[in-house]
């Protein structure tokens, strides 16, 4: 018996390729990331650990249709801060959508 088969970590399942965009909404900018395979709850924790990092705000959204698919939202542009952040966590495969 493996010791590690329970241990809950903090590890991707499957990556596909992560997206990164700017879009605006209500007249303000806000970074949009997708393609994450974390559970909700290592998400969460992802978003909480952005938020303070930032000093921004941010939520989880669902995609309705597939409950499974999250979206990560965060007021303002944080492009740049968001692939560093991914880089020292060891997602390396990101895709930057528009300009």
């Amino acid at each position: 018996m493996n010791p590690f088969d329970n241990e809950e970590t903090n590890t991707i399942t499957t990556i596909s390729k992560v997206e990164i965009w700017v879009g605006i909404e209500k007249g303000r900018k806000n970074t949009f990331i997708s393609g994450l395979k974390f559970t909700e709850k290592d998400m969460k924790e992802h978003i909480k650990n952005l938020k303070k990092k930032h000093g921004c705000n941010g939520s989880l959204k669902k995609d309705e249709d597939n409950p499974e698919i999250m979206t990560i939202q965060l007021q303002g542009d944080h492009i740049d801060n968001i692939c560093t952040y991914f880089n020292e966590i060891g997602i390396n495969d990101i895709i930057i959508k528009g300009d």
